[in-house]
């Protein structure tokens, strides 16, 4: 039911979920994971913005859904920078004759700039 208020995020602490109500906690708690995320990772990310080449022996592109509650990288442990991935709705790639989309755009990168040789549906 939309309500036009921010849904409380949900955190485990010590086994225990707990609900944040207040717009305000809820957006503290998302910058100060960000900023544990960036000060853990920093180093790794520096290296991967130089260049966009899976570690992987095979190049992967996955298209996976867009749904929240499934990760792709997780389920397949993929680490960031083992495969390209795109997510939209239902994982869907249209047809060719169905013109331009964002889709098409990112496999045409992946296998004429990354030279990705297997592609993965989620």
């Amino acid at each position: 039911m939309a309500s036009g208020k921010t849904p409380g995020l949900t955190q485990e602490a010590n086994g225990v979920a707990i609900n944040r109500q207040n717009d305000n906690d809820v957006f503290d708690d998302m910058k100060q994971r960000f900023l544990a995320f960036k000060k853990d990772n920093l180093e790794h990310y520096k290296n991967l913005a130089d260049v966009q080449a899976p570690k992987c022996k095979q190049q992967f592109l996955v298209i996976a859904c867009a749904d929240s509650r499934v990760c792709p990288s997780t389920v397949l442990g993929f680490q960031p920078g083992d495969a390209f991935t795109v997510r939209n709705i239902a994982n869907l790639v249209p047809s060719y004759e169905s013109g331009p989309t964002e889709t098409k755009a990112a496999l045409e990168f992946s296998v004429n700039t990354l030279n990705v040789s297997i592609c993965f549906f989620f």
